[in-house]
């Protein structure tokens, strides 16, 4: 095999595996789709200014969180089980690993960024 169909990993190269998965539980008003796609289009306006959106996995009392940026993934058509409830799991584009950095404690903030209730 030749580089093109083979990838070769070498130390000191990071690979981010390219996507990082979400998965949220639907519920009746079907308000994590209607809050993604307005994260998706948040995210290309920021997108022409040069910005990103940041995926945070924070940590409760742990003053250190794992940073991404990342480009939000489109909603998919979730899997349906009988008794149980409906999960989404989207799967984001990673742009670039930020790594550990200070945390940001999240707070109930809606996407246009007024307080959610």
């Amino acid at each position: 095999m030749d580089e093109t169909s083979y990838r070769r990993y070498r130390a000191g190269l990071g690979d981010s595996g390219g996507t990082k998965s979400l998965t949220f539980f639907l519920d009746n008003e079907a308000g994590i789709i209607n809050d993604w796609k307005e994260l998706q289009t948040l995210a290309k306006a920021a997108a022409s200014e040069g910005k990103a959106v940041w995926l945070e996995k924070w940590y409760p009392d742990m003053p250190l969180a794992y940073f991404s940026t990342i480009e939000p993934g489109e909603l998919p058509d979730p899997d349906l089980s009988v008794a149980s409830a409906v999960e989404m799991e989207i799967n984001n584009v990673v742009n670039e690993d930020k790594g550990w950095l200070e945390a940001v404690e999240p707070t109930a903030v809606a996407l246009n960024g007024s307080t959610g209730a």
